[in-house]
């Protein structure tokens, strides 16, 4: 919250806030709002300030609290979903091959090979700002949800790993299918299953 003041204003200050992260989609991705105070006294626009800040805290937080918590059943089904998304996307890939090519099924191989190296990779050495890019990914998710983002919760941390590991997972999918392995989706899912060592399918 501050108190600005633009030039060619009528010399009227403006009352601004920054919208949190975990709020934006319900202000229609909105960063910031800005409100004029129709008041040229630095003095009496502070105290109008500091009144309005308390009123937009107090609204924040009654936005927050008509959000659910996320709980297992909703990693289940956030799960579900995007375990389809990568199945899809390993199909995407396999269709995507010449495969009555050797060198395109190679090439392909060789492909799917590099990025799943350049992942582990950034595993092992860039972690912290792959967490980030997780983050931003599962903040739009749970917003979208109407449910809380909370990365300090273990609950979200969980979610988080889990999205790690099937993003490690796909790329097994993709070499199952290049190599005609002839395991089905149905395949695919139990093997997510087991690895997120949830039950949900």
């Amino acid at each position: 919250m501050s108190l600005i003041n633009f030039p060619n204003s009528g010399n009227t200050y403006y009352f601004r806030s920054r919208i949190p992260n975990d709020l934006m989609e319900h202000f229609g991705g909105m960063k910031e709002f800005r409100l004029s105070l129709k008041c040229a006294i630095k003095t009496r626009a502070t105290k109008t300030t500091k009144i309005l800040e308390r009123k937009v805290l107090r609204l924040y937080e009654s936005i927050r609290q008509g959000m659910k918590s996320l709980d297992i059943e909703d990693i289940k089904e956030i799960l579900r979903v995007e375990i389809r998304k990568q199945i899809l996307h390993a199909h995407h890939v396999y269709e995507g091959t010449n495969r009555w090519s050797e060198s395109g099924v190679s090439q392909s191989l060789d492909s799917v090979q590099l990025k799943e190296s350049n992942l582990k990779d950034k595993l092992e050495t860039t972690f912290r700002s792959y967490q980030g890019e997780i983050d931003s990914k599962l903040e739009e998710i749970l917003t979208s949800l109407d449910i809380e983002v909370d990365k300090k919760s273990v609950d979200f941390k969980k979610l988080r790993n889990k999205f790690i590991d099937l993003y490690v997972l796909r790329y097994e999918w993709i070499k199952d299918l290049l190599n005609e392995s002839d395991k089905t989706e149905s395949d695919f899912k139990l093997n997510a299953q087991q690895k997120l060592g949830l039950d949900l399918f």
